[in-house]
């Protein structure tokens, strides 16, 4: 299962086991257990139970004997494509600020892309300004929740002034916890929902608009999950909202190609990293066994191995793919046994007891007496129009930022603006020049039918 930061997007499985700096799985005293009693002490000497095997390093052992899993990838810094591809490229990056965003942004910034980071976590963008700043590119950090539309737009706005419009947009944040479908609350459905799906939508829909308006082509990555494809038992609202992105990606690479458009999504799949959540870290800390023995790769993956899959999608290297979602996890999502394990419920995986019966149902209405219906409701008084609100356009731009420069938080409501230069959003002071239109008359009440 896929699990991902509240903000900043950073996808995790959550299958258990700790994991080493390198990358490999290593239990709570330093060895990673693999099966069966087989050991892999740090240095890669694998010990079977006999104490009588000792393999090469960054080989395992299973019960078939020694298995060398994919190779482990180039080192940090290394970059997937030339030099220089990306100079003179804007590349904005939501939930940058932490995780795997954060190591999309750096494999950009490695190939010359002037980046802009967004995050609603102010402290969190500050931090990662500095670092991706030091990789020798320029670095806008902005401050947006990208489940408003306007302030959606308004980062895209700092993104011009700043540098241009973007090139490419990763759209890397999400929020997710697990819960079983039985207690999850209304709100925290719409949290969930509202953050990955219609934020997603609302930050491609303005990318979109602008290049549309512009007739300029781009390209659209969204960080997605796999079990958008299998479901995601304890994740019900991540897993459904994150459905609804895979089906985005498809439909807007049909609907914008024509005009040069490429919408791509990627799929991470267990790539530990310095800002996982607490119940994520918690899980791998429980296991006890490795998270590398559970993959089929043998080992887990790599931040980095993410960024680069993201800097070859939105690359001149991959202009003919679009409407595609790529998996990078090793097959683990792939992966079924012969016979099926046993069924483990949501519930006792999260430790949580049986839900309590008295939750099973609402508290029936009661009426005055055993057995007498309860009395009618009165009707409702008929319904008037409400009168016509006047509308204000869009908050103004915010003023443009050069590199490590300070944060860009949206305009608030009442600051003062500049004059509107031609192209731009009006300012909010200024008064639509279109009236509002009337508000439809009531509907016509339909007759009751004959009796």
């Amino acid at each position: 299962m896929t699990h991902r930061d509240a903000d900043d997007g950073a996808s995790q499985e959550s299958d258990g086991g700790a994991v080493a700096p390198d990358g490999r799985g290593v239990a709570p005293g330093g060895a990673a257990v693999v099966q069966d009693g087989a050991a892999v002490v740090p240095h890669g000497a694998a010990v079977v139970p006999d104490g009588a095997a000792v393999v090469p390093d960054g080989a395992a052992v299973v019960p078939g004997g020694v298995l060398p899993g994919l190779p482990p990838p180039p080192p940090p810094g290394a970059t997937a494509l030339p030099p220089g591809t990306y100079s003179g490229t804007v590349v904005l990056v939501t939930g940058g600020g932490t995780g795997l965003g954060k190591a999309i942004a750096a494999e950009f910034a490695r190939l010359g892309a002037d980046l802009v980071i967004a995050s609603r976590k102010e402290d969190r963008l500050k931090a990662a300004r500095d670092e991706l700043a030091s990789l020798g590119g320029r670095v806008t950090a902005a401050v947006c929740d990208i489940r408003d539309a306007e302030r959606v737009a308004d980062v895209f706005d700092v993104a011009q002034e700043a540098y241009g419009l973007p090139d490419v947009l990763v759209n890397n944040a999400a929020a997710n916890f697990p819960v079983p479908a039985e207690d999850m609350s209304p709100n925290a459905w719409r949290s969930v929902v509202d953050i990955t799906l219609t934020g997603t939508f609302l930050m491609t829909r303005e990318f979109g608009r602008r290049h549309l308006a512009a007739g300029t082509p781009g390209s659209v990555i969204d960080v997605g999950a796999s079990y958008a494809w299998t479901g995601g038992p304890g994740f019900a609202h991540s897993a459904a909202a994150k459905a609804g992105v895979k089906s985005l990606v498809e439909t807007l690479a049909v609907e914008w190609g024509p005009y040069g458009i490429q919408v791509n999504g990627l799929v991470p799949g267990l790539m530990p990293h310095d800002d996982m959540t607490d119940d994520i870290r918690g899980n791998l800390d429980r296991a006890g066994d490795t998270a590398a023995a559970r993959q089929p790769a043998l080992r887990v993956g790599l931040p980095r191995e993410l960024g680069w899959a993201a800097t070859f999608l939105a690359s001149p290297y991959a202009r003919f793919i679009t409407g595609h979602t790529l998996v990078v996890d090793g097959a683990n999502w792939q992966r079924r046994g012969l016979v099926s394990p046993p069924v483990v419920t949501v519930r006792e995986q999260l430790g949580l007891p049986a839900f309590p019966a008295s939750h099973a149902a609402r508290t029936p209405h009661t009426s005055s007496a055993p057995g007498t219906p309860a009395a009618p409701r009165a009707p409702s008084a008929p319904h008037t129009p409400a009168a016509p609100r006047t509308l204000t356009a869009p908050h103004a731009p915010s003023a443009s930022h050069t590199s490590a420069g300070p944060l860009t938080s949206p305009a608030s409501p009442g600051s003062p603006t500049s004059p509107t230069p031609p192209g731009s959003r009006p300012s909010p002071t200024s008064p639509r020049t279109t009236p509002p239109a009337a508000p439809p008359s009531p509907r016509t009440p339909r007759a009751n039918p004959p009796t």
